[in-house]
């Protein structure tokens, strides 16, 4: 029997210049779900994006936006070939809620399809002050969440994290989600340390020990504590440069000043901790191997994450890892790397001296690391979303 597989992917991280965590979960899966062969999927998607690769979609909108989403949504339920491809489909797999998507939990009652929504996490409810969201549209949110829980077939939590607070936050039973991890990239792999560092010398201008970051400049992000943490450390004999990949760039004087806010005493050695951090932007994504390998130490210190990307993508690299110790993280980084609180600026200090002075110990974190890393895989989480599919036709 060949199961008929609708997959949403219409998020506006589909067109972004460098996109986040949430393409490259939606552009893998359907990667890896076409490898089935009794699995045909469609696609509902960006009008002006054809990364996709495969012929079976349906275009919905040119752009992401809420006036398109809307228009979306009304020009869908006038679509007569729409909806007679509803009428042939088994699942619908929403890879990202919202509210946009409540149109499916509606047509849902028409049509006798499945319905599979991924989570990845729910940071702006449990995190509010960290997000632009006011208390209304937290509630808002929160209230969605309840009504996917009543009319959802199955929930795909990308972590046990996220589980755990789907079922603590949102009352979701926990026989309604199923982990499914994330993948790894297959580019994240380990280069020779010699090679690496020539290579991002020539291309960076990078010629130092280093450590890196990579991410966003977004406040769970937990730079400002890195930061501090990091000035501590070189004013106590650190020798390493610290290397930033990502938006930080165009944030760096202000979030070294937050980091800075409390302390006149370093204020004065301000001038030298810059002359010692490499902010590069957004580097293409082939070279982030290269970086990874190059530097001996990897730091993410965010304050939540459904999964964790840069952690895992270093530790593929075989890259040694300091990481925080709350929500995803423990999980993904198991024993395979240095755990810390995330709001303890001298534990975070402390780290970065262990593992920059202990050479053996970044040995051995590197092989753990890339060990571990092994249980990542893209073809892992297709596997099991193809299972989690027969399961609920079987049922």
């Amino acid at each position: 029997m060949v199961i008929n597989v609708l997959i949403v992917a219409d998020h506006y991280d589909m067109q972004r210049k460098n996109p986040s965590g949430i393409y490259y979960y939606i552009f893998n899966l359907i990667k890896g779900l076409k490898k089935f062969k009794n699995i045909k999927i469609y696609t509902l998607r960006l009008m002006n994006n054809d990364e996709l690769g495969h012929k079976d979609y349906v275009f919905t909108t040119y752009s992401y936006s809420p006036l398109s989403l809307l228009l979306r949504n009304i020009r869908l339920g006038l679509d007569s070939q729409f909806m007679e491809l509803l009428r042939n489909i088994d699942i619908v797999h929403l890879p990202v809620w919202g509210f946009s998507y409540i149109p499916f939990v509606l047509l849902k009652q028409l049509f006798k399809f499945k319905l599979i929504v991924t989570i990845h996490d729910i940071g702006n409810i449990i995190l509010p002050y960290l997000y632009a969201y006011g208390y209304m549209e937290r509630i808002g949110l929160l209230l969605s969440l309840r009504y996917l829980n009543k009319y959802v077939d199955s929930i795909i939590a990308i972590s046990k994290s996220t589980k755990y607070d789907l079922m603590n936050i949102a009352n979701i039973p926990e026989a309604k989600i199923q982990v499914i991890y994330n993948g790894i990239d297959e580019i994240f792999r380990p280069i020779n340390k010699n090679y690496a560092k020539s290579y991002v010398y020539s291309k960076y201008g990078i010629d130092h020990d280093c450590i890196i970051y990579v991410g966003t400049a977004h406040p769970r992000k937990n730079l400002a504590r890195l930061l501090l943490a990091y000035f501590i450390a070189v004013l106590r004999g650190l020798n390493h440069d610290l290397v930033l990949v990502g938006t930080v760039k165009n944030q760096l004087n202000e979030l070294l000043n937050n980091a800075l806010l409390n302390s006149e005493k370093l204020k004065q050695y301000k001038d030298l901790i810059l002359s010692k951090i490499k902010a590069i932007g957004y580097v293409p994504r082939e070279d982030l191997p290269y970086l990874y390998s190059a530097c001996d130490i990897s730091v993410f210190l965010s304050l939540y994450e459904g999964f964790g990307f840069p952690v895992a993508e270093a530790m593929a690299c075989g890259t040694p890892v300091i990481a925080s110790n709350i929500s995803s993280m423990p999980e993904i980084v198991g024993d395979a790397g240095i755990l810390v609180n995330p709001y303890d600026i001298e534990e975070i200090t402390q780290a970065i001296l262990k593992l920059a002075n202990d050479i053996d110990l970044r040995q051995e974190l590197s092989k753990r690391a890339f060990k571990r890393s092994l249980h990542f895989k893209w073809d892992i989480t297709a596997k099991r979303t193809a299972e989690l599919y027969y399961k609920l036709l079987a049922s």
